[in-house]
């Protein structure tokens, strides 16, 4: 192996079979395929992948000791929060979820780069500490939300502090300045400058890191899009899967929408509600023609207000979804605080062009890149006009937008274009 080739540990919290987790499998997967030695560390075994290490056993969790000490950091951090929206996962960065010395543990060879993919439940900054101390290596951080940026928070909701070093934090209604989350900031500044880790995003992402006032300084690397297995999401002849999945043939147009929680307010679905609302009027007897299809679970939350026909999937297994995707004629994110979603990027992929709002993925790989239609942020009838355009778009300009959605998703979430970032990356730093 050259010697300019890292010995890579890809470490994710997360069991790679469960939804967007499949990230980490993925880059431990595309690092293989390019001949690297490359480990893969979650936080616990995994039956079906008996070569993964691994933290902690399964009933860790279970552990009295470990449920009482969680109870007391919450307790003294305040409580837990008291407003949706902010998903904290830990409160003091010196406490991370499971022992650093257990990590460390499980560590037994050495390595050039580690990568984190997830870190909810098993990481916090001062496991970023220990394993540079340990390893003395660089450390890549593939940001999947807000958490480094900020005090804590994993998703930032509309607040601003993290510009001015947190404090006060919203989602506990605090009035301290000094509240754990501006504790947790000088924490991880002091990390970052010590560590000097590399915190990729794409360029939605980058317009909050470069206001943080934690990454005032940092290493920074804008990619283009999370990493998607291509030879599994793909286009599928729509005739067969309409077949397939028994649509009427009077349903000429698609729609798809998704996301783990449809009741989830980040990701829009009020908006989108609206926006059907203003579809169904301007379409006015062509509305029969449209069939919504929508995929996660709460789908009861939202039934009765979608005015046109639908129909629910539920939680789809990843091997189901590129099917979904081809059968669509379109997939609309109407995600208003997100980093992704990973779900624009897997449509393209299936040559399904995506409608949605200007965040996100939607400005990485849709907006003027001539994958589908990109509309103002909260624009419920801008949204409308949006699915209205590629409903009453020539059938030759939407296939020439279909090819270009799948070339536009090889080039960015391929295997080989993901692993030639990280690889890029570590040479870029290495000898800094």
């Amino acid at each position: 192996m050259p010697t300019s080739n890292p010995r890579v540990l890809v470490l994710s919290s997360v069991s790679p079979t469960v939804g967007p987790a499949i990230i980490g499998e993925q880059i431990y997967e595309a690092l293989k395929q390019k001949g690297l030695e490359v480990d893969f560390m979650t936080k616990y075994p995994e039956p079906s992948h008996p070569e993964y290490l691994w933290v902690v056993k399964d009933n860790y969790e279970r552990n009295l000791f470990v449920r009482i000490k969680r109870k007391f950091m919450w307790f003294i951090a305040g409580g837990h929060p008291k407003e949706d929206g902010h998903y904290f996962f830990y409160t003091y960065e010196n406490y991370p979820p499971v022992p650093s010395r257990l990590l460390l543990r499980a560590i037994k060879k050495r390595y050039d780069l580690v990568y984190i993919v997830f870190w909810q439940g098993l990481l916090s900054f001062e496991s970023v500490e220990r394993l540079y101390e340990k390893l003395h290596c660089q450390i890549q951080i593939g940001s999947v939300d807000y958490s480094q940026m900020s005090g804590g928070c994993h998703f930032t909701g509309d607040c601003q502090r993290y510009k001015i070093g947190c404090g006060m934090c919203p989602a506990f209604h605090s009035k301290r300045k000094n509240d754990f989350t501006a504790w947790n900031v000088r924490y991880r500044k002091r990390v970052y400058d010590k560590v000097k880790p590399i915190v990729g995003g794409n360029d939605y992402m980058y317009q909050f890191y470069k206001e943080s006032f934690l990454l005032k300084g940092a290493r920074i690397e804008i990619g283009e899009s999370p990493i998607i297995n291509t030879t599994i999401f793909h286009p599928i002849d729509r005739g067969f899967l309409y077949k397939k999945y028994n649509i009427p043939e009077k349903k000429k147009y698609i729609v798809m929408f998704g996301c783990q929680s449809l009741d989830d307010e980040r990701k829009g679905i009020s908006y989108l509600m609206e926006a059907f609302d203003v579809l169904f009027r301007l379409l006015g007897n062509k509305s029969d023609e449209v069939l919504i299809i929508a995929v996660g679970n709460h789908y009861e939350s939202i039934k009765d207000r979608i005015v046109f026909e639908s129909k629910s999937f539920g939680y789809v297994p990843m091997n189901t979804l590129p099917e979904l995707y081809s059968l669509a004629t379109m997939f609309v994110c109407p995600s208003v605080n997100d980093a992704g979603p990973m779900m624009v990027n897997q449509s393209l992929c299936c040559g399904t062009p995506v409608v949605g709002f200007d965040m996100g993925a939607v400005k990485q790989v849709v907006k003027d890149r001539g994958t589908g239609i990109c509309v103002p942020l909260r624009d419920s009838d801008a949204l409308a006009e949006g699915m209205l355009k590629i409903i009453q778009m020539p059938q030759e300009e939407y296939m020439k937008m279909s090819v270009r959605a799948r070339e536009v998703a090889l080039q960015t979430s391929s295997y080989d274009a993901h692993a030639n970032q990280i690889l890029s990356i570590y040479r870029k730093y290495k000898e800094v």
